[in-house]
């Protein structure tokens, strides 16, 4: 970049700067070639520098042969050891978002602080996994942007602070600094004194005057080699350290990086199988789960120490499973399920039953992990086995750990599993609050559907009430809503969902579904366009594809009119219950939360 800057320099001059711009540069102007006095030469102001610098780091639509900047091997050797939690805070003095791109590639969201204010409110750095700190500034904010001398020459408080707190507290990798043109930094680092950590210097040759003083003051170690080869190799080392201790420290972020790294699908993902089943293997061993005290006299107390045992296992677990789940395949999935199977298979101990069944807690709060993100992610078909095969089958533990633990309402002991999960499906697998609502939302009514069509439906005992409802949506499928048949033969209709209930009601906790107001009937507000999608797209619509209804439209249908009406008496019953005073009733908006109207 420098070099073509010079060419441009040579241009407006009118001159032929040869094979060697940068020695014509020097003969030209009488000092040698520099960042801060190219820029000065062609720009006059920090909008003109923007514009200037945004070519080099953005397609150009009137040369798109002309690639932009992409990381180098030096910038994804850091991302890796970011991803292997080695290295938590990266400085950099360029404008470019090539550190950003590289962390991204390697399934890391950074933190990233560039302006006067990002510095002012930054978090704790010990609080936070990858944080990407743009000393001078970054090109999209031109008024964040350091280059000249002047602009050099000092910092604003905030940023101060921050090198200086890094300097005193953490270890130094320098790489591609000389140093030189940049007093202020070189300042802070030279006043730290008493330094926790040593510092490293990767260059090929023997550093400059200004960073051997550096080196001297912080007992420096220089490490021969170019960026890209130096920090290639380090990472290379750190990789094979993380192979051979598995006990290294991992946080859910990390866990999220290395799993979305692993299944890039260049080979077989073996880390991350090995990582799952030591995970499992983990929790299965805990005291809690082998051995929990079930005659104790204290039982909140013994349950609060095996939810906390667990808990400081399941965020990397978790983390691991819903990625897994999102972006794995078939090949995959059974890496994850066959562990919650495994958990949720425990040999039930005399004493008390709730401190039995905490130890399902961690089945629960790992399906779930997998389940939303089936969902999220649209893998219809895993979702449905999610529940069919492991949530419902007669083998299962883990719809009774659901009843008594995993209600998303949260029990008496644990938190809702939807408040418990939101970090990790908003933050680290970058759904976003909507978007992890919505999924939440769907992947709990489509369990309540599935569940009740594989437990009920299938039954040979059942069919003398079912059977007459899947006839009557089927004699009304090319209507396109159902609402729009004539009074008496809704009425009708009604007597059949109503037969239905009472021979095999619908069980709800409070799950987080939206309620919408459809005149007064308080219904799950998305049933509706899921169940117009289902009329239009008939057997393509991919539910049904995936095993929802048995592959019939007019059974899934059913199972859908079934929960609808349970869920319309559950909505009105927490109405009720929410009324600050016997005999008053909140009229609620149109749409709220189920879950939100309950009272502790």
């Amino acid at each position: 970049m420098q070099l073509s800057l010079v060419r441009e320099v040579a241009s407006i001059e009118g001159a032929d700067p040869g094979d060697e711009p940068d020695t014509w540069y020097e003969q030209r102007f009488g000092e040698p070639v520099t960042y801060d006095g190219l820029l000065g030469r062609l720009s006059a102001t920090v909008a003109d520098r923007q514009g200037l610098l945004r070519r080099f780091f953005e397609p150009d639509r009137d040369d798109p042969e002309r690639e932009p900047l992409t990381p180098s091997a030096a910038h994804r050797a850091v991302a890796s050891m970011v991803a292997a939690g080695r290295i938590r805070i990266v400085l950099t003095l360029n404008f470019d978002h090539l550190m950003e791109a590289a962390l991204r590639d390697a399934g890391i969201e950074p933190t990233v602080l560039a302006t006067c204010d990002d510095f002012e409110n930054a978090r704790p750095l010990h609080a936070q996994d990858a944080v990407v700190i743009h000393v001078h500034g970054e090109y999209l904010n031109p008024s964040s942007m350091r280059n000249t001398a002047e602009e050099l020459a000092g910092y604003d408080s905030g940023l101060v602070r921050l090198l200086r707190q890094i300097s005193a507290e953490y270890g130094l990798l320098v790489s591609g600094w000389s140093a030189r043109w940049d007093p202020a930094l070189r300042e802070i680092i030279a006043s730290t004194e008493h330094p926790y950590l040593p510092m490293y210097v990767i260059d090929p040759s023997l550093p400059n005057p200004a960073l051997t003083e550096l080196m001297r003051r912080r007992q420096g170690i220089h490490l021969a080699a170019t960026a890209d080869a130096g920090l290639t190799r380090m990472a290379e080392g750190v990789a094979a350290i993380s192979d051979t201790d598995p006990a290294a420290p991992v946080t859910a972020r990390v866990a999220v990086g290395a799993a979305k790294r692993a299944l890039r699908g260049d080979t077989v993902a073996m880390s991350l199988h090995d990582d799952l089943r030591r995970g499992f293997t983990r929790l299965r061993e805990l005291p809690a789960m082998t051995n929990p005290d079930t005659n104790t006299r204290d039982m909140h107390g013994t349950i609060q120490s095996m939810l906390a045992a667990f808990d400081r296992e399941l965020p990397v677990l978790s983390a691991q499973v819903a990625t897994t789940a999102y972006w794995g395949d078939e090949s995959t999935d059974p890496w994850w399920i066959s562990g919650i199977q495994e958990l949720a298979d425990y040999e039930f101990r005399a004493g008390l039953t709730e401190v039995s069944h905490t130890r399902l807690h961690p089945s629960v709060v790992l399906w779930y992990s997998g389940y939303v993100a089936a969902v999220a992610r649209g893998r219809w078909s895993l979702a449905y086995r999610l529940v069919t095969e492991v949530l419902v089958s007669p083998e299962s533990k883990v719809e009774r750990a659901g009843i008594t633990l995993a209600s998303p309402h949260g029990s008496r002991f644990a938190a809702p599993l939807h408040q418990l999960l939101a970090p990790l499906f908003v933050e680290l697998l970058a759904l976003g609050q909507p978007s992890y609502d919505s999924a939440w939302e769907l992947a709990e009514y489509l369990r309540l559907v599935a569940t009740y069509d594989a437990v009920h439906a299938t039954s040979v005992a059942f069919g003398d009430v079912w059977n007459p409802l899947v006839v009557a949506y089927q004699q009304h499928l090319p209507t396109a809503d159902f609402t729009q048949i004539p009074a008496e033969a809704r009425a009708a209709h009604q007597a059949l969902v109503d037969a239905v209930r009472n021979a095999a009601p619908v069980w709800l906790r409070g799950e987080h579904i939206r309620a919408g107001d459809y005149g007064a009937r308080y219904r799950p507000r998305l049933s509706n366009r899921l169940r117009r999608d289902i009329w239009s797209q008939q057997g393509a619509h991919p539910l049904l594809q995936a095993g929802y209804g048995g592959g019939h439209v007019s059974h899934l249908l059913a199972a859908m009119e079934i929960v609808d009406s349970a869920f319309e008496e559950h909505a009105n019953l927490e109405i009720r219950r929410a009324a600050p005073s016997e005999g008053v009733y909140l009229m609620p908006n149109a749409s709220f939360w189920l879950d939100e109207l309950r009272r502790d």
